[in-house]
Order: structure tokens, then sequence, then C-alpha cells
């Protein structure tokens, strides 16, 4: 189901929407997407979730999948499921989480801080491996030095990301970034909507040129 992850020009940019102005990420999901974001996240602890994301899924359905982000329980999965989000991110290596998630039919982001932690993903049948906290364990030196050895495996970078250092990261090997940093702004403003659809286009043209190098 990896095949899903594909976003637009054939990139894998996962933007996470912030944690804070539920009342505003309505707005900013349709802003994202309408910049060239295919695959959006909610995080799970937005107060109106179940709303959120199915909305976006609907507003966006042939733009865009839409998911759920920081998923640590079965209880996250099923909200996640009746949300009718495509694919969650999970930000530990937890291989009963991740089968959970796999049998509600999720396509499943895996986190992982090591090598070791990454086979273990893998094995137990994460879609996507994402390297988190990707920034904090070395930023796209890791992936220059572990991608090589580990070419078979799907690895992303997750946690930490933002719309400046995602490009670099796909230079150094990775198939996917998490950006959960800079694309949206730290307050509403009159000009937000706009901001972001500059930020998504200019961060998927970039991204798909140095994925493509």
């Amino acid at each position: 189901m990896t095949g899903l992850l594909d976003g637009p020009r054939g990139v894998r940019v996962v933007a996470v929407l912030p944690t804070a102005g539920d009342s505003y990420l309505l707005g900013w999901g349709r802003a994202a997407v309408e910049g060239g974001i295919g695959l959006l996240a909610v995080p799970v602890g937005a107060a109106n979730l179940l709303d959120l994301v199915s909305e976006l899924a609907d507003e966006t359905a042939n733009r865009a999948r839409v998911g759920v982000s920081g998923v640590l329980s079965g209880e996250d999965v099923s909200r996640a499921v009746a949300a009718g989000a495509a694919f969650v991110l999970i930000p530990v290596c937890d291989p009963d989480l991740v089968k959970a998630a796999r049998g509600r039919g999720l396509v499943v982001v895996c986190g992982a801080a090591s090598p070791t932690e990454i086979v273990r993903a893998r094995t137990h049948d994460a879609d996507l491996v994402a390297v988190f906290p990707a920034s904090a364990l070395g930023g796209p030196a890791f992936f220059r030095d572990v991608a090589p050895v580990l070419a078979t495996v799907p690895l992303g970078a997750w946690g930490g990301v933002d719309v400046e250092s995602a490009p670099a990261y796909f230079e150094a090997g990775a198939t996917a970034v998490v950006v959960d940093r800079g694309l949206f702004p730290a307050h509403e403003e009159p000009e937000a909507a706009e901001v972001i659809r500059r930020r998504a286009a200019a961060l998927i043209e970039v991204c798909a040129d140095c994925a493509a190098s």
C-alpha cells in the first residue's frame, strides 16, 4: 500500500497541521492542498478531529489524502478510522500498533530512531518508516550514512523537518518527508491562506527536483 503515499509529481511530502487553531485549520488545510500538498495530516489531539478529517477528506478527495498524526494507542487508531483517515503517523516503533492500524485498513508511517528500529518497523509491515525525530538524530547526515545500507527500506524523515530543510533530506536519500514546521503561520492572519499556498507550491517544486536528482 506504499503507493497510496505518493503525492503530486510523485514526491512524498506529508504536511502536518498545527495542534492549535481548530477554528481555522480547515481553511489552512484547504490552502495547503491548493498549493500542491497531496498528503495532509491532522494531529490526533485536535479538538474536532473527526469533523476536521472528514471535511478535509470530502473537500480534497480528488487532490489529497488526509491522515492523522501522533497516533499512540488503539483508541487513536479507532478515532482515525472513524474520521475516515487514509493513513496514520505513529512516532514510535510499536509493532502491535502497526498491526492494529494495518488491520483496520490504514496506511502506516511508523517512526524509528535507530537502524535496529528501522528494520524492526519494516519487518512488521510499516508501509513507510520515518526516522523520528530526524532533526535531533543528525538531520540529512543520518540519511547519507543509513539510506545506502538500508536501501530496501522506504525511509522518510519526520520531526523538526521544515520547508527549508525538507529538500536536503531527499538529496540525502530519503524517499519521503513529514513537514511539521514552517509551512503554516504561527497565528491566523488575513493573508494566511495565500502564504500557505505559496509556501506549499515552492516546497513541492523544490522537493520534486531534489527527489528526481
